[in-house]
């Protein structure tokens, strides 16, 4: 299929699609609600077309479900350029070469040589040259790579920001470092079977909640015990009294990277930070484990648990087995969903299906898993220190 046929096909899906958010009451009232929690203030049309795009190709409804699922489910559409759109990587790219309307590029998070199509129009591209950057997201359709969008142009000399950049995606979905690379998941298989059985042996358990201000040192010493540069733990293990879920500054802030670097004990605030493992998924240091726990042991004692429970549910770095290893967590759940205006689950396997999807179609795994597996981390490191 020639490139023009491409385009004009994939233009009349993503028509129906726009329509569809527009006309259905459920997803149209969906969407409002994502552009007003977004704080997203659109001034154009062209504007709209890319917030409407990054939603439905991006985001889940409020009762857990993909926006293209659910059109699927209620349109019975599953056609080949609807698979495509689902399965759309946003990355960032390095431009090797150029031909005509092809790009040779080097993916920087998932460390694949690649060929890109581009259906974006020619005015978007223009100065681009070898070397640089794109921040776009691609589509395969037909085994043939195609560029859909266009997010940013980062010149040659901005190397840093391009890493930048493509570590937040990695930290924000981890899948996107084994994206077309099944040697990086096996390998990835390998790391965190390792991990587990380290952690488990050092702490003769597969949890540790600790204080933000004491997680850098344990995983700091802990990561030597791993990778047998001593046989000693020696770091104190601190705890909290009390627990509370809140927004932590840090993490809302443009500086992302910059501050995820400095480490947790550099927050302002004082915060619980759960330091687990899974046989399957690795090492995670996932903030506000201790809160969430506290809330099936006494919800009264823990301020801003509904808001815990709903962050928890709707984070996608967030592993099912945090939900799993409580036998009441339906009955805590679901009224907090009924009171959001969410359909309310019959067991732990449908909660499962619904809010942790992606967990349970993929092999997931953590972040610092993907960070501690990733070329792209190690050269960043290299650039800073």
């Amino acid at each position: 299929m020639i490139i023009v046929d491409v385009l004009k096909e994939i233009s009349t899906v993503m028509d129906s699609l726009f329509d569809f958010v527009v006309n259905d009451e459920f997803l149209s009232k969906d969407f409002e609600c994502y552009l007003q929690n977004n704080n997203y203030e659109i001034q154009t049309s062209s504007e709209f077309n890319n917030v409407l795009t990054e939603y439905l190709l991006d985001k889940k409804t409020r009762a857990g479900v993909g926006v293209l699922d659910y059109y699927r489910e209620k349109t019975k559409n599953n056609s080949s350029i609807i698979e495509a759109f689902k399965n759309s990587y946003e990355g960032i790219f390095k431009i090797n070469k150029i031909s005509n309307n092809t790009f040779d590029v080097y993916s920087l998070i998932n460390e694949q040589d690649m060929t890109l199509l581009s259906l974006v129009k020619a005015t978007s591209l223009r100065g681009v040259g070898r070397c640089d950057f794109l921040h776009a997201r691609i589509i395969e359709y037909e085994n043939v790579f195609y560029i859909l969008e266009i997010f940013d142009i980062i010149g040659s000399n901005y190397t840093q920001k391009a890493y930048q950049n493509a570590i937040r995606m990695l930290i924000e979905k981890p899948r996107k470092l084994v994206w077309k690379n099944e040697q990086k998941l096996n390998q990835i298989k390998e790391e965190s079977k390792k991990m587990y059985e380290c952690f488990k042996k050092t702490f003769k358990k597969d949890t540790l909640i600790v204080t933000n201000k004491c997680a850098d040192n344990i995983i700091a010493n802990f990561n030597l015990i791993y990778e047998n540069k001593t046989d000693e733990f020696k770091e104190k293990i601190e705890g909290l009294e009390e627990y509370s879920y809140f927004k932590v500054e840090e993490f809302e802030d443009d500086n992302f990277i910059l501050n995820a670097s400095g480490g947790f004990s550099s927050h302002k605030s004082l915060y619980d930070i759960g330091l687990m493992v899974d046989l399957n998924s690795g090492f995670f240091a996932i903030p506000f484990l201790g809160t969430f726990n506290k809330i099936f042991e006494d919800k009264s004692q823990v301020k801003n648990y509904k808001k815990c429970i709903l962050e928890f549910l709707f984070d996608d770095k967030i592993p099912p087995i945090v939900f799993i290893k409580h036998k009441n967590v339906l009955d805590i759940i679901n009224p907090i969903l009924k009171e959001n205006g969410i359909k309310e689950v019959g067991s732990v396997d449908e909660l499962i299906k619904i809010f942790k999807s992606e967990w349970e179609n993929n092999y997931g795994f953590s972040s610092i898993e993907a960070l501690y597996n990733s070329k792209l981390f190690s050269e960043y490191l290299g650039f800073t220190n």
